[in-house]
Parts: structure tokens; sequence; C-alpha cells
């Protein structure tokens, strides 16, 4: 009797599909079904698979493109066996991912789902290292995985599926781009286990194509599954200690997603203005070894709303001394960093992250020419508004009218390495750490 269900979902993946057919077709474990899912290709994906004229291939191609989610959902719906693992067009399993995942549900039937780590490839194949480096295997009870697990890889997960279908599970469109990520986070919120493998069994690959390469969209969708996993931990009957220590997590992760991937050329944009207010909604606060400067109170004064609006009470064991002199002053309509840097003064600030924004928007409501921005890693000038830039510090040495640097780090070891740094190239030019500014 077949156990296993191999479905490849697909969508003009002409570069890498053949390699990715291969790898599967070559696996130790051979009793398997093989189903190709084509979410309507539009390129010679189809005729590559066809020309493998393979017995152990059912190829179908959808009639219109449902969508990846969709697509997901349908390899789902068509499996008939025991387990399942769905896999990627452009990925490269090793040969006996399939034999260690299944040898694993077989022998713990609390297991439902079992996944692996991964070496990361780039487009042509080369490797770039994997992503965890673990000294034994990992298995997650009841709500670990969601406090501190490490990321399944979608490619290597295998179901068992009377599990996911007794409890009615699907990937969410909602989501959209990480709907894998709340599948799994919703499976650890019922009574089962997941095995993380401390060995690569897949090559990973990334390219330019895939959906995670777009910013806009994975912000969204990391949106989205803190707002869907809100409302399901808040109307459940978990504990009150589980129900803080997930939604730290939760808010750690989206952190992490969404805000690190910010650069100020978002910063313009109404991504980054849906973001700010999607965190004041949900309360969601900085985190001390965060880097990026999100306090809601702040964040409620600057993001041009109006300030006789804002009755927030301010909690200090939740915020910085620093955040709750930010928030004090600017109620009482005083100037942040106008004392420091004087309204003639022309200054810059270093860095492009969107804590780097948030100070920019403080220095306008002081009155202070902003004339630029300085990076470590700009390889080119580019320009942020009409007027003000982004560049490599390097471009110090031909800026002549800065009088100050503003360094918007958090840590007071990253301004000491960022100072240094500076120095080399602006050796008459006072450099200033945001947090001496507020007092």
């Amino acid at each position: 009797m077949i156990k296993l269900t191999v479905a490849m979902i697909t969508y003009n993946r002409e570069k890498y599909i053949s390699k990715a057919i291969e790898s599967v077709l070559n696996q130790t474990y051979k009793n398997f079904k093989f189903i190709i899912l084509d979410n309507c290709s539009t390129d010679n994906t189809g005729d590559i698979i066809k020309n493998f004229n393979s017995p152990k291939i059912n190829y179908i191609k959808n009639d219109k493109n449902i969508g990846f989610v969709g697509n997901l959902n349908k390899a789902l719906d068509i499996c008939d066996t025991e387990y399942l693992i769905i896999v990627h067009d452009d990925d490269i399993l090793k040969d006996d991912l399939l034999e260690k995942e299944i040898n694993i549900l077989e022998k713990d039937k609390d297991i439902s789902l079992v996944g692996a780590n991964r070496i990361y490839i780039d487009e042509n194949g080369i490797s770039k290292g994997k992503l965890y480096e673990l000294d034994e295997d990992i298995v997650y009870e009841k709500f670990q995985y969601i406090e501190q697990g490490l990321t399944l890889c979608m490619p290597t997960v295998m179901f068992r599926m009377n599990f996911i279908k007794n409890n009615n599970l699907r990937f969410n469109s909602y989501v959209g781009e990480v709907s894998d990520t709340l599948f799994w986070y919703e499976v650890n919120l019922l009574d089962t286990k997941i095995h993380f493998i401390k060995e690569p069994l897949i090559y990973y690959r990334q390219h330019s194509n895939q959906g995670c390469f777009n910013k806009e969209k994975m912000i969204r969708s990391t949106m989205r599954l803190f707002e869907v996993m809100l409302k399901k931990i808040h109307g459940s009957d978990i504990s009150l200690i589980n129900k803080n220590k997930i939604i730290n997590k939760l808010e750690n992760v989206f952190i992490n997603e969404a805000l690190k991937s910010l650069d100020i050329k978002d910063c313009n944009s109404m991504l980054f203005n849906k973001l700010c207010s999607f965190m004041l909604e949900n309360h969601i606060l900085t985190h001390e070894s965060n880097s990026n400067i999100y306090s809601k109170y702040v964040l409620n004064l600057l993001l041009d709303k109006d300030d006789k609006n804002s009755n927030n009470k301010i909690d200090l064991k939740k915020i910085s001394l620093e955040y709750y002199n930010w928030t004090y002053k600017l109620q009482k309509g005083e100037h942040i960093f106008s004392d420091k840097c004087g309204k003639n003064g022309k200054i810059a600030i270093f860095g492009t992250k969107a804590n780097a924004f948030l100070i920019y928007k403080q220095c306008i409501k002081d009155g202070i020419k902003v004339k630029c921005f300085l990076d470590s890693f700009c390889d080119k000038e580019y320009k942020f508004t009409d007027e003000i830039f982004v560049c490599n510090i390097s471009y110090l040495e031909n800026l002549s009218d800065i009088d100050i640097i503003l360094v918007s780090v958090e840590s007071d070891k990253s301004f000491i390495e960022i100072k240094n740094q500076l120095i080399k190239y602006a050796k008459n030019i006072q450099i200033v750490w945001w947090k001496d500014c507020i007092d």
C-alpha cells in the first residue's frame, strides 16, 4: 500500500523544474505517488514535465491560475495517502529526505509534522551555507514551536494527513506569502508534536522571482499573520501565561520580518504608514534588543496625527526612559534635537532603516535642516526626497556643509562602532548619538 504523496506545486518554472523533479525521482524511498500541480503555466514548464515520460508522474494542469495558496490547498484535497509532502519547483531534495522523514512519522504517532534544516543555494546552484548549526533534532510540544521554534522549511515538511483533515487545517489565503508559517502555528496550538531534523535535507534555492523577495507583499502578509493569530489566541482557552509567551514571540517575528526589512526608500510610501498604524492599533512595543526606534507613543505623535487626540497612558515598565522623555517632550510641544543640533545646523542622519526616518520626522518638527542620510552599505547615491539624498559614509569627504551627524542606532556599543567608522571620513564633524539628545 502506498503511504506517501509527493505533491510539487509549480508555475512558470522552466529554468529550475528539471532539477527539482530529478531530486524527487532519485529518492531512496520509492513507495510514493508523485503529483505535479501546474498552476496554469504560460512558459515551457508543462513540456519539460511531459518530457520526463515517467510513469511515476501524475501531471495535472489547472484550468486557471488558482494562486499559490490555492494550489497548496489543492494538494491537501487531492491527497489520499497517510502522509503528504508539498515540494517546490525550484529546490533540490537530498536523496534520503523522504526516507528519513517517513521513518520519524512511522515511529512516533504523536508527531504530525516533520521538517528539516536547509542549505541555501543561489540561482546557479552555488551553496550559501546552511540555516542552523544544531547538535541534535528538536521535538516541539504544544505551544513550544510558536514560542521558540526554528523556521520550518515548507518543502521539507511532511504531514500526517489524518491529523490535518480531522482538525480541518487549511492554508489561509488571507495571509498570502506566510500562509505556511500560520499553518505551523495552528498545528502547534493543538495537542501534537512537531519534529525538526538537525541535518539539512534540501538545497533551498533563493532567486529574484520568489514571492519572499517582494518586500511589500511580505510585510502585508506578516501584518495579517499577526492579526489572525491574535484573534485565535484571544478567542481560545489558552492560559494567560501561554498567551503572553505566544504574543511576545509573535511581536518578535513581526518586528524581525516586517520592520527590519524596511529601508528609508520605503518610508515615503503608504506601506510605511500602514505598518506604523498597524503597530499602534495592536500595541506592538519595541523590545530592548530591537534596533528600531518604535515606541507606540512616539509613533502616535510623529506620524502626522493630531497631538490633541493622543491620550496614551505611558507604562514605564514597557518603554525605556528615552521613549518616556521623548513622548513627554512631544506632548508638551518641546523640541527634541534642536538644543544639541541647533536650528541652523546642517544635519546628516546615520542609518537608513525606519528608525532613522522617525528621527528625520522629529528633526522636521524641530525645524532642523537635514541634508542627507548616511549608510555604510550604500553602493550609489539615491534620492529620498527632491532635496535629500542617501549616500555612503565615504561621501563625507566631499560634503563640506555638514556640521553634525545624528546616529540612529540603539545600543551604546553600536554607537561606538559607528562613530569609529565615521571619524575616518568626518574629522571636523560633530558625531551625536540620538539618545544623548533626550534627557
